[in-house]
């Protein structure tokens, strides 16, 4: 069973986690696949089939695959792309950083994570941005609180990315409401709003994904219609999990 509270966003009843918990294990264990074809010389479009073929034969189905005619079965972003980049023949080569965004459907019910890898050796600021794009992502989860609202995350994610000196969020991207569809209400903001938000409440899933950039936080998109690329070329990085607030009281990190 599912309702909606006033501002739209869905309540999900407390069986509807274990669904979740499947979908969201795969996800991340498909992540976790996926990170030792993370080397130089190995191509994107090759982890992209590494992906589409661990996913089904696990019994799940890539969400991102023909969503909005999106061609391939996970996003992958290298360097100066923020998100939504698409596997194609271009080799990893030492000194890359790289984001793999997969988010996959079993049963019907969808889980998003997201992980910046390094490639070989990294330079010291790029090592500080994924380290800095990662615990970005846990300030936000540790700011989630049953009764809080979802405010509270921009407040404490701007707030941190505000304190690291040389870096900045990336403001056009935001987490979201997720479960029976892979985006659903409500937008998880990354920084402060003066507006009312969503109380956060026990039966919700969604996700927390800030990209933090070392340059410009602006991105440009491509001609290809997805891939976002900063617009200085400065490197940007991201991690991404699903949550569920849960009826325990307890915040469930679920990939």
């Amino acid at each position: 069973m599912v309702i909606k509270n006033k501002f739209g966003v869905k309540v999900y009843d407390e069986n509807s986690l274990d669904k979740m918990r499947i979908a969201c294990g795969l996800a991340s264990a498909t992540l976790d696949y996926l990170e030792s074809f993370v080397k130089p010389g190995v191509t994107t479009k090759y982890i992209d089939q590494m992906c589409e073929e661990f996913v089904r034969k696990n019994g799940g189905v890539p969400t991102c695959k023909g969503y909005k005619g999106f061609p391939a079965s996970l996003c992958i972003s290298i360097n100066e792309v923020a998100c939504h980049g698409i596997p194609n023949n271009t080799q990893l080569k030492s000194g890359d950083i790289v984001n793999l965004d997969v988010v996959v459907e079993v049963g019907g019910w969808h889980g998003d994570t997201s992980r910046t890898f390094a490639v070989g050796e990294l330079s010291k600021q790029h090592k500080d941005l994924v380290k800095i794009a990662e615990e970005a992502m846990y300030v936000g989860i540790n700011s989630v609180k049953a009764n809080g609202c979802f405010n509270d995350i921009g407040v404490a994610v701007e707030k941190y990315v505000a304190s690291q000196e040389g870096y900045c969020l990336v403001k056009e991207f935001c987490g979201h409401g997720i479960g029976r569809n892979m985006h659903e209400e409500p937008l998880v903001l990354h920084f402060a709003v003066n507006n009312q938000t969503s109380p956060i409440e026990p039966g919700m899933f969604f996700t927390i994904e800030p990209i933090i950039s070392c340059g410009s936080p602006h991105v440009k998109q491509m001609k290809d219609g997805w891939t976002m690329v900063t617009k200085d070329k400065s490197y940007a990085a991201q991690f991404e999990h699903t949550l569920f607030v849960g009826y325990d009281d307890k915040i469930h990190i679920l990939t």
